[in-house]
């Protein structure tokens, strides 16, 4: 059984179902009359998931630290399909991936009997019918690097029957496999990546696995859903000092949890914020303004809005923006 959270059950029901509405859009009824190719209206008021993080907008400019911006570069660990007594990584992470990889290249399984901050070992699932195989790793300081010390006995046991999944073969070593594809081609197909598993790794993983697999090494990338709105402050601090005359101006509510408020946690709603050279330059446009929106999706939704205007040369002249819960009539 794979390990999969009662939140990343919910998170590939949610594809999912988003997968039926889009492909049922597309169809057509009985008597040949073709449905509309444009999404329903959302209701005027819904509620939406909302990330519970630590914001706090007061003094946006005290927030800025540039080398918080600064992009960190993963480093992955090519794959091997022999392990040997001797070989280095550079993280835990990696020891671990090489041993499963190991592993599932060659069709066998291995369990971890122990698993620290500075040893590992594992041995072969089979281990109590008699198979001898089992490796031993550290954290060796003086290097600061993990190394594989020992490697003792070879695995006699005998594959019954070649699986089309494997174990071992989860959503983090998956992850580690299509992260280069992911981050060239953040669109690319689930049935493109299964394809490209099957040809790294000889084995077919589900949908639902390299779909998860595919958020993860998204994450990985981009970070995660939390880290990023954590991060609004200090982006909106460096747009104002960046960008002079800039107006931020954000909404949160309190996080509670049993009754209680949760200290240091806000919960985002909307945020509101335009720049400081498209606030003087609305002063040129004719007097009218127009608003759109485009939805947002992910783990947590919302609507993006913007106004614009045009200016003597009739080009559009953005305005402000705004991201909020949804379109809705309310003041």
């Amino acid at each position: 059984m794979d390990d999969f959270t009662e939140d990343e059950d919910q998170q590939f029901f949610d594809h999912i179902n988003q997968q039926s509405d889009d492909q049922s859009d597309d169809q057509t009824d009985d008597e040949g009359v073709g449905r509309p190719t444009t999404p329903p209206s959302p209701p005027l008021q819904y509620q939406q998931p909302r990330c519970p993080v630590d914001l706090n907008f007061d003094h946006l400019p005290h927030y800025i630290d540039r080398p918080h911006f600064v992009h960190q570069q993963h480093n992955v660990q090519p794959s091997v399909g022999v392990l040997e007594v001797g070989m280095t990584f550079d993280e835990k992470s990696q020891c671990i991936r090489a041993i499963k990889e190991y592993n599932i290249r060659n069709h066998f399984d291995c369990r971890t009997i122990y698993s620290d901050q500075r040893r590992l070992h594992f041995v072969c699932k089979l281990h109590e019918n008699g198979c001898t195989w089992s490796l031993g790793a550290c954290n060796s300081k003086r290097h600061n690097k993990w190394i594989i010390k020992s490697i003792r006995g070879h695995h006699t046991c005998l594959v019954p029957m070649l699986r089309q999944d494997h174990r071992q073969l989860d959503k983090h070593v998956i992850a580690q496999i299509i992260q280069p594809i992911v981050k060239t081609n953040p669109t690319v197909s689930i049935k493109t990546l299964i394809a490209e598993i099957k040809t790294f790794m000889n084995y077919t993983p589900s949908y639902k696995k390299t779909w998860l697999a595919k958020q993860k090494a998204l994450e990985m990338i981009h970070g995660n859903w939390e880290e990023s709105y954590a991060k609004l402050p200090k982006f909106f601090g460096a747009l104002q000092s960046c960008v002079p005359g800039t107006v931020v101006a954000a909404q949160t509510e309190s996080l509670y949890e049993g009754g209680e408020i949760v200290p240091g946690k806000r919960l985002f709603k909307r945020v509101f914020w335009s720049f400081g050279p498209c606030i003087n330059g609305f002063a040129y446009c004719k007097p009218n303004v127009q608003v759109d929106g485009t939805w947002l999706y992910g783990k947590y939704t919302g609507t993006l809005l913007i106004a614009t205007a045009q200016d003597g040369a009739n080009h559009i002249f953005p305005i402000a923006y705004a991201i909020v819960e949804g379109e809705t009539t309310s003041v």
